[in-house]
């Protein structure tokens, strides 16, 4: 469709007058891209490790059948859910700044920050299980701590370009 549609942006058949390079956006590049790797390589990660589907929506009812308060359930979570996003589009007008924002920080987050203190604290965890010297036949040749510091390092850089950009964009500088 993303061809389809440039095809005919480039013949001239197009609805609108986009341009066909804009070179003023790829500073929101680094939300934008973190977002929609996010949804194209996460979300169908969830459900491809299950054999047999048959049997997938009693499973996620099982899983996410309630086990919390109803106040928890019904208040608390919808409210940390809805809450940022609202807030964030009561401040911008721009579609494409809130994208940016959304995937910038909260996939930044789901990306990195959370799977990096993961790995390290399983690592701490699995050292005091089985002792220090213990070989795993299955480990990463990234199990170096530096990986872990290396990818953090990295969320915070997207980080601190996103909130550059929006500071810029904001200020039009």
């Amino acid at each position: 469709m993303i061809v389809l549609a440039l095809v005919r942006i480039g013949h001239g058949r197009g609805e609108g007058h986009p341009p066909l390079a804009d070179f003023s956006g790829v500073r929101n590049l680094f939300g934008v891209c973190v977002y929609s790797f996010m949804c194209q390589h996460s979300l169908p990660s969830l459900v491809t490790p299950v054999s047999s589907k048959r049997h997938l929506t009693r499973l996620v009812f099982l899983d996410y059948g309630g086990t919390y308060p109803w106040v928890v359930d019904r208040v608390v979570f919808p409210t940390i859910t809805l809450l940022p996003p609202v807030l964030v589009a009561f401040c911008t007008h721009d579609l494409e700044s809130l994208v940016g924002i959304t995937g910038a920080y909260a996939g930044t987050g789901i990306q990195y920050v959370i799977p990096a203190f993961l790995v390290y604290l399983c690592r701490k965890d699995s050292q005091l299980a089985f002792g220090y010297g213990t070989v795993n036949k299955h480990g990463s040749p990234f199990r170096h701590t530096f990986w872990v510091g290396f990818v953090l390092l990295w969320a915070f850089s997207c980080f601190f370009f996103v909130t550059a950009n929006i500071v810029l964009s904001e200020t039009k500088l």
